[in-house]
């Protein structure tokens, strides 16, 4: 038998009860008995640490053990304290590339959580989105209609209450690529002021990144006027981050690609603005290293705290630590 919820002995050997994951007539029972650990806070650690094996006994042979698993999964993720959800959104994520049922009940468990940690699913967009966008596509309807709603549920974590009302024409834009020119239009109307942080970027890339290859040239000079102005509203430069690997090469190529020179020179700027932030971003990252590496020559340990962050007015850095430093 496995050790459950009422197991008073928590120097018990829990190994026995992954193992048995792999075992056709123990499986289902062991599925049974992580279910019971999501009752205890003691045991609810060790829950979430083997979620992945959980996860990769939902694509067994046998139905049992696969509604088994599906109830523990379940019922972790919706018992587990929020502050677990950067942790467990990385194994969900590795369950969505897998089988039908591994991507079905990956996805819905990312919807629900979604729904009660805002914050934590926000910080974790940049991975996420893309994957979940991906399931919109899948061949299986029943994976499909869970990574829609997990969509329209994760877009709402972005923190962004300027963005929070075009969520419903991001995710149709997403969902329907045929509307997209129709949901930049709309975008290109909206008028940013709250800070823009890296979960709000994350919503909108795949909408600018489908604009940028667009054939129509007005599509992407709205995008670029887009992009240009949110890159104004970034405080802190690391937030640009996530336009990076896939926007700022678009725009590079589009600003001396686009045939109007009017829409030529709007890419420039919004190209401009974007590599003005990224220097900062260097820089700051520079810094950091500075600091780093004359600490640990003179002997001061690395304390994890130690880090450079860029006020609002992007004009000094402050070391946050006992060893204050001002960088004008």
């Amino acid at each position: 038998s496995f050790p459950t919820r009422r197991s008073s002995d928590l120097s018990v050997d829990l190994a026995p009860v992954i193992k048995a994951l792999t075992d056709k007539k123990l499986a289902a029972g062991a599925c049974l008995a992580l279910k019971e650990f999501a009752s205890s806070p003691a045991l609810m650690p060790f829950a979430v640490q083997n979620l992945p094996a959980l996860i990769e006994a939902l694509n067994d042979k046998q139905k049992p053990v696969v509604a088994a698993a599906r109830e523990a999964l379940v019922a972790i993720t919706d018992k587990m304290p929020v502050w677990a959800i950067g942790q467990v959104i990385p194994m969900l994520i590795g369950g969505m590339k897998g089988k039908p049922a591994q991507k079905e009940a990956c996805v819905a468990c990312v919807a629900s959580v979604a729904k009660r940690g805002k914050v934590q699913v926000g910080a974790c967009l940049v991975e996420l989105l893309p994957a979940v966008s991906e399931l919109v596509w899948d061949v299986k309807k029943e994976v499909k209609a869970a990574a829609l709603d997990a969509l329209e549920s994760i877009c709402h974590c972005s923190g962004n209450k300027d963005l929070e009302v075009f969520i419903p024409t991001v995710t149709r834009s997403i969902q329907e690529p045929t509307t997209m020119a129709e949901g930049i239009e709309s975008l290109a109307g909206c008028v940013f002021v709250q800070e823009v942080e890296a979960p709000a970027l994350a919503v909108l890339i795949p909408v600018m990144v489908r604009g940028l290859n667009f054939d129509k040239v007005d599509v992407k000079r709205k995008c670029c006027i887009i992009i240009e102005n949110m890159c104004k509203l970034v405080e802190k430069p690391r937030e640009v981050r996530p336009l990076m690997p896939k926007v700022k090469p678009l725009l590079e190529k589009e600003k001396e690609g686009i045939s109007d020179p009017e829409a030529r020179a709007v890419c420039e700027r919004a190209y401009t603005e974007l590599c003005k932030v990224i220097k900062q971003m260097e820089e700051i990252e520079m810094s950091e290293a500075a600091v780093k590496g004359y600490l640990t020559a003179n002997g001061v340990p690395d304390l994890g705290s130690v880090a450079v962050g860029m006020p609002s007015d992007r004009k000094s850095t402050r070391l946050n630590s006992s060893h204050q430093l001002h960088l004008v």
